[in-house]
């Protein structure tokens, strides 16, 4: 992961795109200055501008930039740059390697309500998406018994009327409503329901990351403290436990 990172951080630095530490990553370059102990992973944040470019551009002979956008046959909703060198098993149907999870930034709206309504929007659109995609994927090897045979049947069902790239333009449409570039709020609109002022992205410093450098916001601060609040405390000690479980090998 940490090669991988360094040469997403590689090319964004010769492309002069943006991008900053996200979630837990952020969180861990601030407080641990690399991965949270109990975590095992790592995530980025890109201004959808970037994050466009990036995702159709990024090349390298083995790390693979994949998402809903620009991937035929991707049905994870979130992005990755992959090594295809290796295999991951999470448990559920896995289509690539080890990763970096990349998130897009998008523009939001200014009233508080519109907010709430337009996150709305785009989750619904989401889980009409992953009915027909992710659900099948993953929340269907999860389930058992009878909500399983409902979430499978709910699906095929669904699946009469309409095809998962319907569904896919309606929700990359929702997520772009509001152009990045002429919003001053903007946010992840599909990993929580938090805004900041589009500044927070547009001056970035160095952060120690284990025994590498990279790229967070200036304002990486109040940015954890929308996200997480007293970002600097430990969590009890029975809650520090990984959110992921898989297995990786070399091909």
């Amino acid at each position: 992961m940490l090669d991988i990172m360094s040469s997403i951080d590689d090319y964004c630095r010769k492309k002069g795109l943006r991008y900053s530490l996200a979630y837990g990553s952020l969180l861990g370059a601030i407080r641990h200055k690399g991965y949270i102990p109990w975590d095992d992973d790592i995530d980025i944040w890109m201004p959808r501008p970037d994050y466009q470019k990036f995702m159709k551009e990024f090349d390298h002979p083995y790390y693979k930039a994949c998402c809903a956008e620009f991937t035929p046959g991707w049905d994870h909703f979130i992005a990755k740059v992959c090594d295809d060198r290796t295999i991951i098993d999470e448990g559920h149907g896995d289509r690539c390697g080890v990763y970096v999870d990349v998130f897009p930034i998008d523009g939001w709206p200014e009233d508080e309500g519109e907010i709430r309504k337009h996150y709305a929007k785009v989750m619904r659109y989401l889980r009409l998406w992953s009915s027909l995609h992710y659900t099948q994927h993953m929340a269907i090897c999860n389930a058992n018994g009878v909500l399983k045979n409902i979430k499978i049947t709910a699906s095929k069902a669904l699946g009469l009327f309409f095809n998962s790239s319907f569904f896919l333009k309606k929700l990359l449409d929702a997520k772009t409503q509001y152009p990045y570039e002429a919003s001053s709020k903007v946010g992840s609109l599909t990993c929580g329901d938090w805004a900041v002022s589009r500044s927070f992205f547009d001056n970035s410093i160095e952060c120690q990351f284990e025994d590498r450098s990279f790229s967070i916001s200036e304002d990486y601060d109040a940015l954890l403290r929308v996200v997480y609040g007293n970002y600097m405390q430990l969590p009890p000690e029975e809650e520090r436990v990984s959110n992921h479980g898989f297995t990786a090998c070399w091909k």
